[in-house]
């Protein structure tokens, strides 16, 4: 048929009389004919292929699923130490600084007693005991060293915590929508704003929405 077909040549045929016309209605319900035969010759072949492509997915489609559920739980899981041991690292980060501070009083206490021995100026003095801190305090070292290809990911996302100051602030005009988007479910309007959110993390000003950090962990595969 894909033979006759282009020897036919149908994009040059014309129709201008009741032979031409006769002709043309030949070669379309010739070409109907054709589709219908080879549709029922494929026919079979496509629901073996359908069947087969249908035992494939659902051959790979449960073992992928508990293999993305156990994923998710080393990832809640190794995100969780690692939120614990930054909350230990920052801990210790504000414990020397304390102590460095600490230690710098404790030098300008002993400097100013001994510039009171020896008789300085009580505005030197008290210069000395009211000057600007300027400890420093070394860097505390991460607790563990990570895994080159696991990381932590910032994902900054909008909370709705009230919805009705929210559709008072839609009402006002502080917040539009487009006119196609009518859901005003809490859920939508947290996809919606996500992009706010994660653009403004500390300055979003949406009534009754907050962005919050929910941290996501990363791999990167070989």
């Amino acid at each position: 048929m894909r033979d006759e077909l282009s020897t036919i040549q149908i994009q040059s045929i014309q129709i201008i009389d009741q032979d031409s016309y006769d002709n043309a209605a030949n070669v379309l319900l010739t070409i109907k004919r054709w589709r219908k035969d080879w549709e029922l010759y494929w026919s079979p072949l496509k629901a073996s292929a359908y069947k087969t492509w249908k035992d494939i997915c659902a051959k790979h489609g449960e073992p992928d699923k508990m293999a993305e559920t156990s994923e998710a739980i080393v990832k809640q899981k190794i995100l969780a130490w690692d939120q614990e041991q930054e909350r230990i690292r920052q801990e210790a980060q504000r414990k020397a600084e304390a102590e460095a501070k600490a230690k710098e009083e404790a030098e300008r206490k002993a400097r100013a007693a001994e510039m009171e021995m020896l008789e300085v100026d009580d505005a030197d003095i008290e210069a000395v005991l009211s000057a600007p801190s300027t400890a420093v305090a070394e860097v505390v070292q991460p607790t563990y060293q990570k895994v080159s290809s696991i990381s932590t990911r910032a994902n900054w996302c909008a909370e709705v915590t009230d919805l009705k100051a929210l559709f008072k602030a839609l009402g006002s005009g502080k917040f539009k929508l487009n006119p196609d988007q009518t859901t005003k479910t809490k859920e939508f309007f947290e996809s919606l704003l996500k992009p706010q959110a994660t653009a403004n993390t500390s300055t979003l000003n949406i009534p009754g929405v907050v962005a919050v950090n929910r941290p996501s962990v990363g791999v990167r595969g070989k």
